[in-house]
């Protein structure tokens, strides 16, 4: 969003112009300070009921109607990734210590580590997926191939089963016969 592409200090509230702590309304896009300052961004949720916004700083997003965050994933503002917050939900902010600095950054390498294994799942799970499709597919197949082969291989011993009865039946004909010129013979 354009707000989360500029500078902090270029986006403000549009009630009081505080430019920190700043929370943008996912629905229809406006900007108020956080409820710590003068709450213009609960105030927006009051009169508006659109649930959820997302805090500028760390990208988060808070669901006002369950009071909580959505998740625990946010966007990396040195290389967009997304990274999980670590436990307690702070990020580092101007002015920190450099003791959270380093949890903060271990944090975000865990979450980078569980973002790729994530990722590496679900391409696994995909490529499994694909391929039972296309082995499934092959089976049905081959059923299908082998049930016509079955079929015609039935259909064609039924027909060598009648030929062979209507010879049988010629050959018990021709024997009668025989018979009958033998019995005129003699």
């Amino acid at each position: 969003c354009r707000y989360c592409q500029q500078p902090e200090s270029e986006a403000a509230c549009a009630v009081c112009g505080a430019r920190d702590d700043l929370w943008m309304c996912i629905i229809c896009g406006f900007v108020g300070c956080g409820r710590y300052n003068d709450g213009h961004a609960l105030e927006h949720y009051r009169e508006s009921s659109h649930t959820f916004s997302i805090e500028l700083l760390s990208q988060r997003v808070w669901d006002y109607s369950g009071d909580n965050y959505v998740h625990r994933l946010v966007a990396n503002r040195l290389d967009g990734k997304l990274v999980e917050l670590p436990e307690g939900g702070n990020v580092a902010r101007p002015g920190k210590g450099q003791e959270e600095d380093d949890k903060m950054g271990e944090a975000m390498m865990a979450s980078k580590m569980d973002n790729l294994l994530l990722q590496y799942n679900d391409m696994l799970t995909r490529t499994l997926e694909a391929q039972r499709v296309f082995f499934e597919g092959r089976i049905a197949g081959m059923t299908e191939q082998l049930e016509k082969d079955v079929k015609q291989a039935r259909e064609q011993l039924e027909q060598r089963e009648r030929e062979a009865a209507e010879k049988d039946a010629a050959i018990e004909k021709l024997k009668e016969d025989k018979k009958k010129d033998d019995k005129k013979m003699a």
